[in-house]
């Protein structure tokens, strides 16, 4: 758990998020065991959670289930987030390729995937919703990135460096913003065996909705053989290239 996040708080979230998993109910030593938690601590929080609503305690089972009342705290966010166009742009993408499509933000030094649609090959890009990768290092970072100046990219990577714990903490700024020129000058980012080992990925910005990264992800050889196809739908769907941010 980072350093920086309050204790009690991360734990609520890795339990509901230990649910997300598993899609079962779970005991609390099964919660305490996977998480590596304390079973004193872990029974408090999950006390707390039942006493709240958010959580069902089977007398019998003795085991924990989410209520729908964890679902209702989110259920407002894809309707205010997610309009008709970008939904559009996903199925267009998906059914296009049939290649993992994916929907991403910055969230801080991370990239949050919000929109997964998985690939119809036997063998596609496994990805869950909500799943955080890095904003250096990624074929969606490298496009996020591509929309910033030099300068906050330079101050992010610092960062990173400082947090330490990742890859990305060895990359050079030069290499970075090589590929970050790249990505603004052809208006995609393109990655291959990055985030994951055989896979491939294209990714660019929406410029109607630049705080989003759509992303086309696979197999690399692939990904690789159906490179120009999934460039070309890709610009036809989503739109304008990405430029160089104007800076002053």
């Amino acid at each position: 758990m980072a350093d920086d996040v309050v204790k009690s708080v991360g734990r609520v979230l890795a339990v509901l998020e230990l649910f997300k998993l598993r899609r079962e109910s779970l005991s609390g030593s099964q919660i305490a065991t996977e998480l590596g938690y304390p079973s004193s601590s872990t029974n408090a929080v999950l006390k707390s959670l039942v006493k709240l609503g958010y959580l069902s305690w089977d007398t019998q089972s003795r085991r924990y289930l989410p209520t729908i009342s964890v679902t209702g705290l989110g259920e407002w966010i894809p309707d205010k987030l997610l309009t008709n166009e970008i939904l559009v742009m996903l199925k267009v993408l998906h059914e296009g390729t049939g290649e993992t499509v994916t929907l991403s933000t910055q969230i801080d030094l991370n990239m949050q995937f919000v929109r997964v649609l998985p690939g119809t090959f036997p063998i596609s890009l496994s990805l869950t919703e909500g799943y955080l990768g890095p904003l250096f290092g990624s074929a969606v970072g490298t496009a996020c990135l591509a929309q910033l100046s030099d300068d906050e990219i330079s101050k992010l990577l610092t960062r990173v460096r400082l947090k330490g714990g990742s890859a990305a903490d060895q990359l050079e700024l030069a290499d970075v913003m090589e590929e970050v020129e790249a990505t603004r000058e052809r208006g995609y980012a393109v990655g291959f065996d990055l985030i994951l080992q055989d896979t491939g990925a294209i990714a660019m910005i929406i410029p109607s909705h630049p705080k989003f990264v759509i992303g086309v992800g696979g197999l690399s050889q692939r990904i690789q053989r159906n490179k120009e196809t999934i460039i070309d739908l890709m610009q036809r769907t989503v739109g304008d290239r990405v430029t160089a941010p104007v800076v002053g």
